[in-house]
């Protein structure tokens, strides 16, 4: 009798293994070229094809001969590079694939239901827009003019040393006025922009890894999370640039505020994880 819950937990195992897998392949190839170790050394030294080297880099262990071959490479791999990897073969062997919790991004509270995320997400744009355009408003006032009302004070006159830009250039030549308007420093600085992104699994359960690229392009994990079906979570007000691991990827749907960024179907391949995808490159 077809039993969809162990279906479930088999697929969630699968998922939470596959992710498993990817780690070590980024702890693995981090640690090589740390050391400037090219790949045609590893392959000499431990006589591999590269195509195994690249199912140990790349976490894809369907093309290795076997999960038992697959640890015996990886301990000469580890072992080469003077890596630990014995918690991690620990964990393969004994069946035991936990999703961990977030690294570096606090817990999100998963939202079951898609309506407030969008309210949510539309009361935090807004606030965001008055907030920026106050704060344009306080920079955009002129600064001669302040430094002018200043001198005034102080000396207790009308009267005032310190010309604006217009006034002074009227008592100029065309070219010369041109030429100072030209080069008047702007004094406004440019706002960072920050936008939110939504994961919400519409169209099945989604297993997902959401990482940062820092400075080296190196992905740093933010959340890691298994959302059911009709299930969803935000990164809000970030300016960092995102990568996506996804087990069941066809079934996510992502946004970028209230706009579709990735319609349910769009990501990915059947079967597959999609690994490193770049949703706001």
């Amino acid at each position: 009798m077809h039993n969809p819950d162990l279906e479930t937990e088999i697929d969630e195992n699968t998922f939470a293994k596959e992710a498993l897998q990817c780690e070590i392949g980024i702890k693995l190839k981090q640690a090589r070229e740390a050391q400037n170790i090219s790949p045609e050394h590893i392959i000499k030294e431990l006589k591999f094809s590269e195509a195994f080297l690249h199912a140990l880099e790349s976490g894809n262990w369907a093309n290795l001969p076997g999960e038992v071959y697959a640890l015996g490479f990886l301990r000469q791999y580890a072992g080469l590079l003077g890596l630990d990897v014995s918690v991690e073969i620990q964990r393969i062997k004994s069946k035991s694939f936990e999703l961990k919790a977030p690294e570096t991004y606090p817990d999100v509270p998963i939202s079951p239901n898609r309506k407030w995320v969008y309210i949510a997400i539309a009361i935090f744009v807004i606030l965001m827009v008055v907030v920026n355009l106050l704060s344009s408003d306080k920079k955009n006032e002129p600064i001669l003019e302040q430094t002018s009302k200043a001198a005034t004070t102080d000396k207790g006159s009308s009267e005032s040393p310190v010309q604006s830009i217009d006034t002074y250039s009227e008592s100029l030549t065309g070219e010369e006025a041109k030429n100072l308007i030209e080069n008047e420093p702007s004094f406004i600085e440019p706002i960072p922009t920050k936008k939110t992104y939504s994961f919400f699994a519409a169209t099945n359960d989604v297993w997902l890894q959401v990482s940062e690229l820092d400075e080296n392009d190196q992905p740093q994990l933010l959340r890691e999370v298994l959302l059911k079906k009709g299930q969803s979570f935000s990164i809000i007000d970030t300016t960092a640039k995102l990568v996506l691991t996804a087990g069941n990827a066809r079934a996510l749907e992502v946004l970028e505020g209230n706009q579709v960024l990735f319609a349910a179907g769009s990501l990915g391949e059947e079967n597959k994880v999609l690994k490193r995808f770049p949703i706001n490159p």
